[in-house]
């Protein structure tokens, strides 16, 4: 954070596989969208890893949503 201001999310892949996610909340693409409603984490778009375990999910009302 800078000022207040994230501007990135960092956290385990909850597949399993033990590797960080890293996500940019601002500047260039790709770029997410983190906001808190009623106390639970949502990011847009999706989380589609593409390397590794190839992990495709959504983070929506604090759950993961998996993309099958």
């Amino acid at each position: 954070m800078d000022a207040g201001f994230a501007w990135g999310l960092s956290f385990k892949c909850p597949c399993g596989c033990g590797e960080l996610v890293n996500l940019n909340l601002v500047g260039s693409r790709p770029v997410w969208n983190a906001s808190i409603l009623d106390g639970e984490l949502n990011i847009t778009p999706s989380i589609w890893r593409n390397a590794g375990c190839k992990s495709h999910f959504w983070i929506v009302g604090g759950e993961i949503k998996w993309v099958i």
